[in-house]
């Protein structure tokens, strides 16, 4: 594998520099694809607040903005947070 070679001189800094990182991380990238566990889910929820958040550009006050987050993903709010 390409991965596991020694890189030479004559290769340029750039691409060394991206076949270390891919070196680093190659365990994560091969359990990616032998796992089926991901954060799509998390990443996509965290996108819409943060699109809800260029949209309001603001509420004035964080209940209202908490509120808001609640109805745009249809969540009931805890009993035992105010």
């Amino acid at each position: 594998m390409l991965l596991k070679q020694l890189l030479h001189e004559e290769i340029s800094l750039d691409f060394r520099r991206s076949m270390r990182t891919l070196k680093h991380h190659l365990s994560s990238i091969e359990n990616s694809f032998m796992y089926p566990f991901n954060n799509r889910r998390i990443e996509g929820i965290h996108n819409k607040i943060k699109v809800l958040n260029r949209v309001a550009y603001g509420y004035r006050n964080f209940p209202n903005y908490r509120q808001r987050i609640f109805i745009h993903f249809k969540l009931k709010r805890a009993s035992c947070v105010s």
